[in-house]
């Protein structure tokens, strides 16, 4: 802002030596001074505000009296208002600063944002003015590839006031929803006019969208069904079932292709093949549900369309997941009752013989009275609350064990224990003699010892791609005892870890290894973030079997795997 004349005035007298420069006179000066200045300040204020604000929106703002005279323009943009400096002086008429805007482009756009084609000087000023005299009025219009938009307002005193901001970006941004609305729309309306039921659920299992065929289905119209999670729709042994898959399948990503016998909400029977699968990102998945019925794949000819083939297929597969359960014994580690109830009565189903305990101790003088009647526990199926307490009373009675999240104890049950004994054969009952394997029973397959989140997550897809079970520590200490704890094939050790590195955490390992009679040494392989031969070198003095170099790939990891892992096969495979 410029000094106030009045300030201008007194140091002019000072310099010129029309007054004599004594000290009563320098006094009386400066109070003139300071008093001008605050009265120019005062003056000013609304300026410097309207100014401060103009900036702040990135805007241009023009304030002109009723006889159409600039008062205040501020020109943040000059490409809005691309005319001399000199027509945006106070007391510039509007018409001669639409004159210069004129000839500077303006007549490459229309007066009122519908013309076709450029309108002459004087009807394009004479349109300008008519507008400004409304009480209200708003203007966009298309500059090139640029939007502008005109905001007028004619305020109560006769004073009016333009606002002209550049809105490309905001156009984009509305043209983009705009088309990404219109191919939402056609989605759904392809989705709605599919003949069998699908759904969509977030991870916290609430349905967000679904077609018509489901609404059939269940026997609710579409927008009852929304919002609602299957608790509030189906029976409670139904959506305790769906709700365990459900979370499975958000957390590790599986596909299910199920053969169902359904209800419907009309009360008849179908045989139907239920599939479902994950969609979206880390953070953001979503479970997609597809139910369609089998009869409809059926040929005239009576004979089985391929898709009725990959039916009968899914339910071979589902008929042998349950011919590996049935008739083993399962021990359920849970101190939740509700969720060993749900456990017990899903395996029962498939034919298993269960039963549930609370604690380490119960469980330990569980093992005790199984083997003193010789009765032989198959597998022990931990909570993962209890999985740090009970994982190593497993081991010493030379039990298999898997740890379960507490969505896989009410539901979903049957892929994941039939893997387990699909691998080993069943265990011998009555009197004869069980063989014991030397060393615990691995209850992850890969342990990484990862503290960045980000690699954290690259680890996370990965394995759960591969189908591995898998546990990440995020420091050295965490890393030991995971490892003795779980038990596991592998380890993935980062060198960079707070706390105690990954060399000493892999020496500690080591030497607890060695005051073990167990299997042979866990492969440890260092995960080095730079190709340093330094590193490279305490790697392996620190008792490491290989190294890998960030950034990490599939391909990079299955090698390692297929090397040091060459027994194991993923659930993938």
């Amino acid at each position: 802002m410029p000094d106030p004349p009045a300030k201008k005035d007194a140091d002019a007298r000072l310099t010129t030596g029309s007054e004599v420069p004594n000290i009563e006179n320098c006094s009386v000066i400066r109070e003139e001074q300071e008093t001008n200045v605050t009265a120019w300040a005062e003056a000013n204020v609304p300026g410097m505000l309207l100014e401060t604000v103009a900036e702040a929106v990135s805007a241009t703002v023009l304030l002109y009296d009723r006889n159409d005279e600039l008062v205040y323009a501020n020109a943040s943009d000059p490409t809005l208002v691309p005319v001399p400096e000199a027509f945006l002086a106070v007391g510039t008429r509007l018409r001669d600063l639409l004159d210069a805007l004129y000839y500077a482009g303006g007549r490459e756009f229309p007066g009122d944002g519908r013309q076709s084609q450029p309108m002459g000087r004087d009807d394009w000023i004479a349109n300008k003015i008519a507008s400004l005299w409304k009480e209200r009025s708003e203007l966009v219009e298309k500059r090139g590839d640029r939007w502008v938009r005109y905001q007028k307002q004619r305020l109560s005193n006769g004073y009016g006031v333009c606002v002209i901001q550049d809105i490309t970006e905001q156009k984009k941004r509305e043209d983009q929803l705009q088309a990404a609305a219109e191919r939402i729309q056609v989605l759904e309306e392809v989705i709605d006019q599919l003949p069998f039921a699908v759904c969509l659920k977030n991870q916290d299992l609430i349905y967000v969208s679904a077609n018509q065929a489901f609404g059939r289905f269940v026997g609710m119209p579409v927008d009852q069904i929304l919002g609602r999670t299957p608790r509030q729709i189906f029976a409670p042994e139904v959506a305790r079932r769906l709700e365990g898959i459900g979370h499975q399948i958000a957390r590790n990503g599986i596909v299910v292709t199920v053969p169902e016998r359904l209800s419907t909400a009309a009360g008849t029977e179908m045989d139907a093949v239920v599939r479902q699968f994950r969609i979206g990102k880390p953070g953001r998945y979503y479970i997609v549900t597809a139910i369609e019925e089998t009869s409809a794949l059926q040929s005239h000819t009576g004979q089985a369309t391929t898709g009725e083939a990959e039916v009968r297929q899914s339910a071979v597969d589902y008929k042998l997941a349950i011919q590996d359960i049935a008739g083993r014994r399962v021990l359920i580690a849970t101190a939740s009752q509700a969720l060993s109830a749900a456990a017990v009565e899903a395996l029962a189903e498939l034919g298993a013989d269960a039963a549930a305990v609370r604690d380490a101790h119960e469980m330990e003088k569980f093992l005790v009275a199984a083997g003193q009647a010789s009765v032989a526990v198959d597998l022990v199926l931990l909570d993962s609350d209890l999985s740090g307490s009970c994982a190593p009373v497993a081991a010493r009675f030379a039990v298999p064990a898997i740890v379960a999240e507490h969505d896989q104890l009410i539901g979903g049950l049957h892929a994941h224990v039939a893997d387990i004994f699909s691998r080993c054969p069943a265990t011998p009952v009555g009197g004869e003699t069980q063989e014991v394997a030397s060393g615990a029973e691995s209850l992850v397959d890969v342990l990484v010892a990862e503290d960045n989140a980000v690699n954290q997550i690259v680890f996370s897809r990965i394995l759960e791609g591969f189908g591995y079970r898998f546990k990440i520590a995020k420091d050295g200490e965490e890393a030991v005892a995971l490892w003795r704890d779980l038990s596991p094939r592998l380890v993935l050790m980062d060198i960079t870890l707070p706390g105690i590195n990954g060399f000493e955490a892999a020496r500690r390992i080591r030497d607890l290894e060695a005051g073990d009679i167990g299997p042979s040494p866990t492969p440890i392989i260092g995960v080095l973030p730079h190709p340093f031969d330094r590193d490279r070198d305490d790697c392996f003095a620190s008792g490491m079997n290989d190294v890998i170099l960030k950034p990490l790939s599939p391909e990079m990891l299955e090698a390692v795997f297929a090397l040091h892992m060459p027994d194991h096969i993923a659930l993938s495979a």
